[in-house]
């Protein structure tokens, strides 16, 4: 294992390698996300450009950074199942700025974006930068955490990284602890068209920017991403299955936001 600091930040990162690079302590593949999150041009394009598939992005982060606020208390932690550039926390420290995170991701470059960002809270982060595809030898400083937060992760990765993910919220999450998920959900077309191309309608009048002329083009877009997009009825099951109680506190045309907690 090897821990380094940001030259500029000061941010810790832990970094689980070995001699010849990041340990691999089985032979599984690297999770292979859909997106190239390890190219920094495509990080830093990810993290400045405006939002044109997901226009409540900051609504759902709010949503996530009230829900901590409403409860912290003073030395409780807050771990990040895929911090990416720390966005999240960006807002999350205005708001408690005696926030205590862990952070994990995969992605080196998004890693180093989130040390700059978050470089002003240097004594109340660590980022640990390791690959999803080997959650169960994943080392965290605590055993137990009052928050979890993931978003916008696991439709990036196959359907058991999302099973086991769960089952480690499950494990470290407090027996008074919420774990919080965002992400974007598949859309069933067939049934209620009408409806989901007057939401689309309402968030291009939001934000006019929003990919595609109507919501044909806007879905024909996410039809055609090989990733791994879930209903959120899959990811209630598998919550459940994990040994957590989870609610849909808030769900729009593809997005949603699932609050969960010990069962």
């Amino acid at each position: 294992m090897e821990t380094t600091k940001h030259p500029v930040s000061g941010v810790i990162i832990r970094v689980d390698i070995n001699s010849k690079g990041i340990d691999r302590l089985s032979s599984k593949q690297p999770a292979p996300f859909s997106d190239d999150w390890q190219d920094p041009d495509f990080a830093a394009e990810w993290d400045t450009a405006p939002d044109g598939t997901n226009p409540i992005r900051e609504d759902l982060t709010s949503l996530m950074v009230e829900s901590i606020q409403a409860g912290y208390r003073p030395g409780d932690k807050v771990l990040d199942l895929g911090i990416g550039s720390g966005q999240i926390e960006a807002t999350l420290y205005a708001a408690v700025p005696e926030s205590l995170v862990i952070g994990v991701d995969g992605s080196r470059a998004m890693l180093s974006l989130a040390e700059n960002r978050l470089g002003a809270h240097r004594d109340a982060i660590t980022l640990i930068e390791h690959d999803f595809a080997e959650l169960d030898s994943l080392k965290l400083p605590d055993e137990s955490y009052r928050y979890v937060i993931s978003s916008q992760v696991l439709h990036e990765v196959p359907d058991g990284i999302k099973h086991e993910l769960y089952r480690l919220v499950a494990s470290v999450l407090e027996p008074d602890g919420l774990f919080l998920y965002a992400d974007r959900s598949i859309i069933e077309t067939g049934t209620h068209d009408d409806a989901y191309s007057a939401i689309w309608s309402a968030w291009k009048r939001r934000s006019p920017g929003l990919l595609g002329e109507d919501f044909d083009e806007f879905f024909r877009h996410y039809d055609a991403k090989t990733d791994y997009t879930a209903s959120v009825e899959q990811h209630l099951e598998w919550m459940r299955a994990a040994g957590l109680n989870p609610t849909p506190i808030h769900l729009e045309l593809n997005r949603f936001l699932i609050a969960a907690s010990k069962a």
